[in-house]
């Protein structure tokens, strides 16, 4: 799958934890309202608004935990090494 429709979209091809090529999908939409709203899919999976009403936008944590969330891979990686090498703390 490498579209949706949706208006602006924007696709990048990855793979998802078994390896199986997924798209991540991310465009403006409409929700069950009519109104206009950012959203984001993996795959042929559903889709998650990026604006929820009365509680503003979460793009931007949406944003701020992927930034994290790599960050925390970068950790545990340089962790994980460091445990590996001679004389390493595990």
């Amino acid at each position: 799958m490498a579209s949706r429709g949706w208006q602006r979209e924007r696709v990048v091809w990855t793979v998802d934890t078994t390896g199986k090529e997924q798209t991540v999908v991310t465009g403006v939409t409409t929700d069950e309202h009519g109104r206009l709203v950012g959203a984001l899919a993996v795959g042929d999976g559903p889709s998650a608004v990026l604006d929820r009403q009365g509680s503003g936008s979460v793009q931007g944590q949406v944003s701020i935990n992927a930034i994290q969330t790599l960050l925390d891979v970068e950790e545990l990686q340089a962790r994980q090494d460091n445990a590996r090498r001679p004389g390493g703390h595990r």
